[in-house]
């Protein structure tokens, strides 16, 4: 589809009609709002907590895929998701810590944990008291749906 010039003039005509019907019935589309959350607050509750279980999963299920990508961890045996830990490579570039990552959408999620590395708690301690080197080459990469796009990278275990 080709957006011309009038099409982008029409979007913003409704934007400002849209922004202005807000503006000039603000208070009672407030109202309204918390009167459907008072009517709703259960049900909108339990969808929130679904949608978190099930990214929370997700989540888990990259860690697991991973593994420790350090390749002298001495862990043997399989990980259970709670030994392991999103490393953020740069932490400069860091938006959240990754088990907040059920709080947000899923593509700020796959945004983050693309900045991660996966280690076990045993190797993310020793890397941050300089006994682990890590490179670029360990990052995780996920689309926005978390599924694993260099699936010949991760560990097999």
């Amino acid at each position: 589809m080709v957006i011309t010039d009038m099409g982008m003039e029409n979007c913003t005509n409704m934007t400002n009609r849209h922004r202005k019907y807000y503006l000039e019935n603000k208070d009672h589309l407030k109202k309204q709002s918390k009167i459907h959350y008072e009517k709703n607050r259960d049900k909108i509750l339990e969808r929130a907590k679904k949608h978190r279980e099930v990214k929370r999963k997700l989540i888990n299920e990259v860690c697991l895929s991973y593994g420790c990508k350090n390749p002298e961890c001495k862990w043997e045996g399989e990980f259970h998701s709670a030994q392991l830990e999103f490393h953020h490579f740069d932490p400069k570039k860091k938006q959240f810590q990754m088990g907040r990552g059920a709080d947000y959408g899923y593509k700020s999620v796959a945004n983050e944990m693309n900045k991660c590395v996966v280690l076990c708690a045993c190797c993310h301690a020793l890397y941050h008291v300089g006994l682990v080197d890590l490179d670029e080459t360990m990052l995780c990469s996920v689309n926005d749906d978390l599924q694993i796009l260099n699936e010949g990278d991760h560990n097999d275990e």
